[in-house]
C-alpha cells in the first residue's frame, strides 16, 4: 500500500468545497458576532478558529479504499462531499486527527448519535 499523501486528495485547493471556500462556508454559518456553535463541543467559536472536518478522515479512507476505485474520482468525491464535511472548532478537529468514528467521539455527548449517523 502506498504512503498516505494528503495533497493527493485535494482538488481545487485544500479549503475549497466545490465553488465555496471554507471561509465562505464559515461566514454563512456565523452569527452576528462572527461566531459559530461547534457541534463537537457545543461551544461558541470565533469563525477564524473554525475548520472543515472530514468526518471520515482522508488518511483513514486511504487505508480502507486503497486504489479500488479510480483514485482521482474517489478522492475528489470524498474530499468534497457534503455528507463528509462539518464546520467545527479547530481545536476539536485537531484533537480528532485522522481517527475514524470507531476510534473517536466528540466531547459533546449529545452529538454522539448524530455524528455516528453521518
Amino acid at each position: 500500500m502506498s504512503k498516505y499523501a494528503r495533497d493527493a486528495w485535494m482538488h481545487g485547493g485544500w479549503y475549497s468545497h466545490g465553488n465555496i471556500t471554507q471561509e465562505e462556508m464559515a461566514k454563512a454559518k456565523a452569527d452576528v458576532a462572527g461566531r459559530m456553535l461547534c457541534p463537537y463541543t457545543n461551544e461558541w467559536v470565533a469563525i477564524e478558529d473554525a475548520q472543515l472536518d472530514h468526518v471520515l478522515p482522508l488518511e483513514w479512507q486511504e487505508k480502507i479504499f486503497p486504489a479500488r476505485v479510480e483514485p482521482p474520482l474517489h478522492r475528489k468525491f470524498i474530499a468534497h462531499a457534503d455528507f463528509n464535511l462539518l464546520l467545527v472548532s479547530g481545536h476539536a478537529n485537531e484533537s480528532k486527527g485522522a481517527r475514524s468514528i470507531s476510534e473517536w467521539l466528540p466531547p459533546y455527548e449529545a452529538f454522539h448519535v448524530p455524528y455516528a449517523k453521518i
